[in-house]
């Protein structure tokens, strides 16, 4: 396995995380989005046993008094198998906020990036940015992401880390996506975990797994916490927004 290592990118400077620039590509139709179910299919069978018993008998001889003894009684027991969940998949798109480009890679909405189900062509309705997960279990996320512009994070801020669980991109292990490259993060607090997601190639996809164990049933909130919104501050709009830049993960 290769060494982790830091991603960074030291020929391009960050621009100002306040507003950002955004590319126009081909037309966008979506629905509105829905939740992601992800299902855990475990194995296991329940101890069996077999008892056979022998039957015992007497029987009156005549002049012998002859009799039967009784055979002795036997069992056996399967063992009980046990086995742990397997592991869950769950693959994200990473939406990049122009109005028009390939099908599943855009929000057709400047200022309004976005996390989707699946490849992002068929989202299903209601969407609020819930994503089901089987507790106690081994999960991956396998993030799709076409988002080609910077939004630096705050000189100092934790969230250039990769918390709570292991991170790829493009196949390579890391544990820090710099300023110069990074485009979003999903961060659960409750969670203690944080994924950043370096920005994609122009026209482009980069991909990110995220390897982490779920706990207990409840539901943790997550969103992104680079400045990618409205307003001056870039907090407001899709950062604000469930569904967009903001949901949760349903464990249970």
């Amino acid at each position: 396995m290769a060494e982790p290592t830091s991603l960074t990118v030291t020929e391009r400077k960050a621009p100002a995380p306040a507003r950002r620039r955004r590319l126009t590509r081909g037309l966008l139709t979506t629905a509105s989005i829905g939740t992601i179910a992800v299902t855990a299919a475990g194995c296991g069978g329940a101890a069996t046993s077999l008892n056979a018993q022998g039957a015992a008998g007497t029987a009156a001889g005549s002049a012998g008094g002859q009799s039967s003894a009784a055979a002795p009684a036997t069992s056996a027991a399967a063992p009980a198998t046990n086995s742990a969940p397997s592991p869950a998949n769950v693959a994200l798109t990473l939406q990049l906020d122009a109005k028009g480009g390939p099908a599943g890679w855009v929000t057709g909405k400047d200022g309004w990036p976005r996390f989707v189900p699946g490849d992002g062509t068929s989202i299903p309705s209601g969407y609020q940015g819930a994503i089901k997960l089987p507790a106690d279990t081994t999960v991956t996320l396998t993030i799709a992401a076409h988002d080609d512009m910077v939004t630096a994070l705050p000189d100092g801020s934790p969230y250039n880390k990769v918390l709570g669980g292991t991170e790829t991109v493009d196949g390579k292990t890391v544990t820090t996506v710099s300023n110069a490259v990074i485009s979003h993060t999903i961060t659960v607090p409750s969670l203690g975990i944080n994924i950043p997601i370096p920005k994609a190639p122009e026209k482009g996809t980069v991909n990110v797994t995220f390897t982490f164990k779920t706990g207990a049933a409840g539901t943790y909130v997550w969103r992104c916490l680079t400045p990618c919104g409205d307003g001056p501050m870039g907090m407001g709009g899709a950062m604000a927004s469930n569904g967009w830049m903001r949901g949760a993960f349903v464990v249970g």
